[in-house]
């Protein structure tokens, strides 16, 4: 229901958040009509990033944009009965609701994965796009208990409209590889991406078929555009592929490969330069520990060095291209029981970086506490880890207890600067 309220309009907004309430969208959305739709903004001489408008432009602005041009391609149609408004001012009014209806619906909140279509409904349970693909989808792969972002929908490109990225699993995955795609508003492909090339490690040669782990979107240049990262590996173990792709087109502006698997990831900016490193965490397999790999956003490219005569070495070249990369410890049980540790969550967390290392699968756990220059903080033993500890002692598996002094021991990681 639409209400109204007779009162007074500024004839003068003096800040974003002020030109963005009065539009009713937020300041990002209005600071992106700005550059891309003429909205009319003036900014005061001498005093650099500080801006302001009349509401008298800005309705003027309004009145002079279509609604069609401005939500094209919507499925979704504008009430009829605001094509019968008479006054000027109840037309400007109208003309903000609509803005703000257009850019808040459709949203999809809902995706729906069937044997072979994605499907998208909106906050009010309407379909607001179906895509079919040709192969059946491993329909699995999209089970809400699965800890890796496989669908997102937003304002990618910040024009008031949601578009979807999905991460596309066929039942073939083994011989045709994952595939991510950006749909707009009407679920239209965009464009695809697939991940992965045929290279080599020793005397193994593998297929392009990657498995899409997990991606998430970063505005990595602040230039108001997100950047999507992606990560990847061989659908059966390793390499590890993780791309930066431009969000707009699906461009690739950086390749890293590493001998294992990464799909843990987020952004932390270490060194106070105001543009963020990225972070993945995971494991290296000719290693055999649980490793955190941080990159230089601009300068994502080569491979991981792996130790000297290590089959698991890619060819692929230049190598050290990190900026860092740390290697945890195993815990005793660890040793007992498995071939390696995995970093098993990696999260940036203000001023540190809290990673989960699984020693004996998830829940059995080693929550590092790292400042930003990557040493340790702080170590912490999860629950179920001292619980299992305790089971091994009295099974005779363990012959002592979990101390203090092994606790501490933990916080001695190997960080790697090439």
């Amino acid at each position: 229901m639409l209400a109204f309220v007779t009162q007074k309009l500024p004839e003068r907004l003096n800040t974003w958040k002020e030109i963005a309430g009065y539009l009713g969208v937020s300041t990002r959305t209005a600071q992106k009509w700005e550059k891309q739709r003429g909205l009319p903004v003036q900014r005061m001489e001498g005093e650099r990033g500080r801006v302001w408008a009349e509401t008298a432009e800005i309705s003027k602005w309004l009145e002079q944009i279509s609604f069609r041009d401005a939500h094209r391609n919507s499925r979704s149609a504008i009430p009829k009965v605001w094509v019968g408004l008479a006054s000027t001012a109840l037309l400007a009014a109208f003309v903000v609701l609509a803005v703000r209806w257009m850019e808040e619906s459709p949203t999809p909140y809902e995706h729906i994965v069937d044997s072979r279509s994605l499907i998208v409904r909106d906050r009010s349970g309407w379909v607001v796009g179906r895509h079919s693909f040709d192969d059946p989808m491993l329909v699995t792969a999209y089970q809400p208990s699965v800890r890796h972002q496989r669908v997102w929908s937003g304002d990618l490109n910040g024009d008031g409209r949601t578009e979807t990225l999905f991460t596309y699993y066929p039942e073939t995955l083994e011989t045709k590889g994952t595939k991510l795609y950006l749909f707009d508003d009407g679920v239209d492909q965009l464009w695809e991406f697939a991940p992965g090339e045929v290279i080599s490690a020793g005397e193994r040669t593998f297929s392009s078929a990657y498995f899409i782990e997990n991606f998430l979107l970063r505005d990595l240049d602040n230039d108001g555009l997100q950047e999507i990262l992606l990560s990847s590996h061989h659908f059966y173990d390793y390499p590890n592929q993780f791309v930066i792709l431009e969000g707009l087109t699906g461009d690739m502006l950086g390749s890293y490969w590493h001998s294992g698997f990464l799909p843990y990831l987020d952004t932390m900016d270490l060194d106070g330069d105001d543009v963020d490193e990225i972070l993945l965490g995971g494991v290296n397999n000719g290693r055999r520990a649980a490793t955190l790999v941080v990159l230089d956003a601009g300068h994502v490219s080569g491979a991981s060095r792996q130790p000297e005569g290590d089959s698991h070495q890619l060819r692929i070249e230049p190598l050290d291209t990190e900026k860092a990369v740390v290697f945890f410890s195993q815990t005793c049980i660890n040793e007992l029981k498995e071939v390696h540790n995995y970093v098993a969550g990696v999260r940036s967390l203000g001023n540190r970086i809290e990673v989960h290392v699984a020693e004996k699968g998830p829940g059995h756990e080693v929550i590092y506490t790292l400042g930003t220059d990557l040493k340790v903080k702080d170590v912490n033993i999860s629950v179920p880890l001292r619980n299992l500890h305790k089971e091994l002692e009295s099974a005779g598996e363990l012959d002592h207890s979990l101390s203090p002094d092994e606790i501490n021991a933990l916080k001695e990681i190997t960080i790697h600067t090439p």
